[in-house]
């Protein structure tokens, strides 16, 4: 996912606060760590751990998740430099 489609994606957000997608910053953390150290997902204690590391939301991470899975993988967001 490149940057641009994210940050597109954060300026449509019309939902509560709590819904939200996380920053851009935050954002692109999580997808690293997915990639480099969780391949393979989080079960739900990680997801819970990880959203109150990140003071995000539990809907808010799940969002992001099923943004970043794609074919089967994660993937990271990409800068457009």
């Amino acid at each position: 996912m490149l940057q641009q489609e994210y940050e597109r994606r954060l300026l449509q957000e019309r939902g509560s606060r709590y819904e939200r997608l996380p920053s851009l910053e935050i954002a692109m953390k999580v997808a690293h760590l997915l990639v480099e150290r969780f391949p393979e997902g989080l079960d739900l204690s990680q997801k819970r751990h990880l959203a109150d590391q990140l003071s995000i939301t539990d809907k808010s991470l799940e969002r992001l998740l099923d943004l970043l899975f794609d074919n089967g993988h994660y993937e990271l967001i990409t800068t457009t430099d």
